[in-house]
């Protein structure tokens, strides 16, 4: 997907890819746009601190893992803790949802 097509996304969805620019995030809508992982940089890059303004989790530098999430995985993206859980169990996905809640 190029980030030309980013607008046009209607569900919410989690970008993962290799790397992102300030710039590709800074376009992303919040509303739509609910998680974003790269396989490269780190907590201060550019992705990550834009995406930390836009409150958009975030992590970034999950490293070569992140090419085995596939396109329908369940995801929860930690941005606090720095980490990705694939497709989790649903006690797991219950403990998430009742911390966001608080």
């Amino acid at each position: 997907m190029n980030i030309k097509d980013w607008p046009d996304i209607q569900d919410d969805c989690i970008i993962v890819a290799e790397d992102l620019t300030a710039g590709d995030v800074f376009k992303m809508d919040p509303s739509v746009i609910k998680g974003i992982v790269t396989i490269y940089g780190g907590p201060t890059s550019s992705c990550s601190v834009i995406a930390r303004r836009k409150k958009i989790p975030a992590v970034s530098g999950v490293g070569p893992e992140g090419y085995f999430i596939k396109d329908g995985d369940m995801l929860i993206v930690d941005g606090n803790a720095g980490k990705v859980l694939i497709n989790p169990s649903e006690n797991v996905i219950l403990s998430y949802m009742k911390t966001i809640k608080q």
